[in-house]
C-alpha cells in the first residue's frame, strides 16, 4: 500500500484511504426524431426529441455546402440540407459501445467523438407545402 494511502490513528489501528471513481452508467438504444422543414420555415424554427434520458444535445442546421444556416434563410424547394447533431451525455453517463440509434425511425450511423460524445449528420429535403382542398364558391351571373 502506498504510503500517502495510509493513515496512522494510533499505535494499534490505520485507515486506508481508497480513491476511486465510479463507473459511469452506460446509456442505451434510443431514438432522435427530427422534424423535416417545410419549404419556407426557418432553421430555427424546428424542435427536436432525442429518446433518450441524461443527454443534452447542440443542433446546427446547415445548408447544401454544410455551412450553418442564418436566421435570414429559409429552406428552398428541390435542395439539400443537413442537420448536425452532438449528443453528450452528462457527468455519470457513457454511451454503450455498439448502441443503435433510430434517426425518424430508420436505423443510422453516427460518429463517435468520446464514451461520452456522438455525432448525427442526417440529409434531408425540405417538405412540400401543401395546398389544401379548395372548394370555390362561384356566383353565376343572373339572366339579363
Amino acid at each position: 500500500i502506498p504510503a500517502e494511502m495510509v493513515d496512522y490513528r494510533s499505535y494499534n489501528k490505520i485507515y486506508i484511504n481508497y480513491e476511486f471513481k465510479p463507473a459511469p452508467i452506460k446509456i442505451g438504444d434510443f431514438d432522435v426524431t427530427i422534424p423535416i422543414p417545410t419549404v419556407g420555415d426557418h432553421p430555427t424554427s424546428l424542435g427536436l426529441d432525442v429518446g433518450a434520458d441524461n443527454v443534452n444535445y447542440d443542433v446546427e442546421w446547415l445548408d447544401k455546402n454544410k455551412n450553418e444556416m442564418s436566421l435570414a434563410k429559409a429552406y428552398e424547394i428541390d435542395t439539400d440540407y443537413y442537420c448536425c447533431i452532438t449528443i453528450e451525455a452528462e457527468d455519470g453517463y457513457a454511451f454503450k459501445a455498439g448502441m443503435k440509434v433510430k434517426v425518424n425511425g430508420a436505423d443510422f450511423n453516427y460518429a463517435s467523438k468520446s464514451d461520452s460524445q456522438i455525432m448525427i449528420m442526417y440529409k434531408f429535403r425540405p417538405e412540400p407545402i401543401i395546398v389544401k382542398l379548395l372548394r370555390p364558391v362561384i356566383k353565376l351571373p343572373e339572366l339579363g
